[in-house]
């Protein structure tokens, strides 16, 4: 029969003088375990919640059970490393925790040696201390030298410990080989950073570029050329945004020519309402525009003139079309 060891009730043993803690059972045949559909991925997402042991045991079963042991066989040793690797970290954290807690009871007891140094109790639990920590310096070392390639923080970690313990020119040499391959490591991060950035840049362009050429296809060209006077900021020689901001100053004075002659005109026949919308129109396609602006200030001045006449001679009756005024 197969059998398998489990702990025992342990309130039971305190009080049973001579009783185990450990108690023989039957342990139920692999081939009578009912397995689920798809073993293989079964196990693979219990190794994925970091259910190690789950999966082993899954693993195990359907092996036992004829599935392709091939495959299996391959996860299973896949498995069973992962799960060494992890024990390794897991008890290597557990010696940092312990040797942290030895380090920092030690000036206690010393302490305590100091007042009452005929205190054995005390005396001896201080060399037990600095007996173990120097026993944990080994560990300590070995663990630097274990964990350098895949957990550079663990490593360092338990290097500085176990220099703080006794320094030794092997575990500073490590050590330092650490801090130099953080800082390379440190470096790259810094430039791929850097470059994802630089990239983002480039793409931010492009993209202002295009759409600076579709408003400017499409007339709008405050919107154009304020795209185009932010790419000249972040890339003030950028040869396409100047050309392009080139063409566009060209196109826009000769479209603000045309207005402002138009507007001149139908401001010399008298549609000074007219003449106004067009010189509005102008103003919008350059709001800087000095002469624009003026010829604005002066059709709005004429009309306020002329309601102010058109509401003077209607309060007496009569409603006269005031002269066109004269050309400029």
């Amino acid at each position: 029969m197969i059998t398998r060891l489990i702990p025992g009730g342990l309130l039971g043993c305190l009080l049973i003088s001579g009783c185990s803690l450990w108690q023989i059972v039957p342990e139920r045949p692999t081939d009578s375990i009912e397995l689920p559909p798809d073993p293989l991925t079964k196990s693979r997402e219990l190794a994925s919640a970091g259910r190690l042991g789950e999966a082993l045991a899954l693993l195990d079963t359907a092996i036992a059970q004829g599935h392709d042991t091939s495959t299996y066989q391959t996860v299973r040793e896949q498995t069973l490393e992962q799960k060494s690797r992890q024990e390794s970290r897991l008890q290597d954290r557990l010696l940092i925790e312990q040797t942290k807690a030895q380090q920092s009871q030690l000036p206690i007891f010393e302490q305590w040696t100091r007042m009452d140094p005929d205190n054995r109790e005390v005396v001896e639990q201080r060399e037990t201390i600095l007996r173990s920590l120097q026993t944990q310096r080994e560990r300590l070392s070995d663990c630097g030298l274990r964990q350098t390639e895949n957990h550079p923080a663990l490593a360092r970690t338990c290097l500085q410990l176990a220099i703080a313990i006794e320094p030794t020119y092997r575990d500073r040499m490590l050590l330092d080989l650490l801090a130099e391959r953080e800082k390379k490591t440190q470096q790259v991060k810094a430039q791929k950073k850097q470059d994802i950035l630089e990239q983002q840049r480039k793409n931010w362009i492009h993209d202002s570029l295009l759409e600076a050429k579709r408003l400017y296809e499409k007339n709008q060209f405050n919107p154009a050329r304020k795209l185009l006077n932010q790419v000249l900021e972040e890339e003030p020689g950028n040869p396409e945004a100047k050309k392009l901001l080139s063409q566009l100053e060209g196109r826009l004075h000769g479209h603000l020519e045309n207005l402002l002659k138009t507007g001149d005109k139908l401001y010399q026949e008298g549609e000074i309402e007219a003449a106004r919308d067009i010189w509005e129109a102008a103003l919008q396609l350059d709001p800087e525009n000095a002469l624009a602006k003026e010829k604005l200030e002066r059709a709005n001045r004429v009309l306020e003139n002329l309601e102010s006449l058109r509401n003077a001679e209607k309060s007496e009756g009569k409603i006269k079309r005031p002269p066109a005024p004269p050309p400029q």
